[in-house]
């Protein structure tokens, strides 16, 4: 009971007055300033510890250098480039001769 009257007591807000009271339990202690006294001092605390960093070597995790729908668009991209290309080529190559209508054939020959 002491040290859970010692714990609610510290973590109250102590009014600068001498005389201060605090409910615990439905009961309502009262006590002077003067009686509470230190009980951690510096020395007696452990502040912080130091210590060395080391590295820690986990799994690696390994990530797609492209996303799904990346891929997608370069193969789509690539895909627009062969087309341009090719319709390029066409229209490049002059388009064959149209095929006469005519059924006989206009032959020149040299008289002798």
């Amino acid at each position: 009971m002491r040290l859970c009257l010692w714990i609610n007591i510290a973590f109250v807000r102590l009014s600068i007055q001498f005389q201060t009271s605090v409910s615990f339990h439905n009961r309502r202690v009262t006590f002077s300033m003067s009686d509470l006294r230190e009980t951690l001092s510096a020395a007696d605390a452990f502040l912080f510890k130091e210590e060395a960093m080391t590295p820690i070597f986990c799994k690696p995790k390994l990530l797609p250098l492209k996303t799904i729908t990346l891929q997608k668009l370069d193969d789509m991209q690539k895909e627009a480039r062969n087309r341009a290309r090719i319709e390029e080529v066409i229209k490049l190559v002059p388009p064959d001769p149209v095929p006469s209508t005519e059924a006989k054939a206009d032959i020149w020959t040299a008289e002798d």
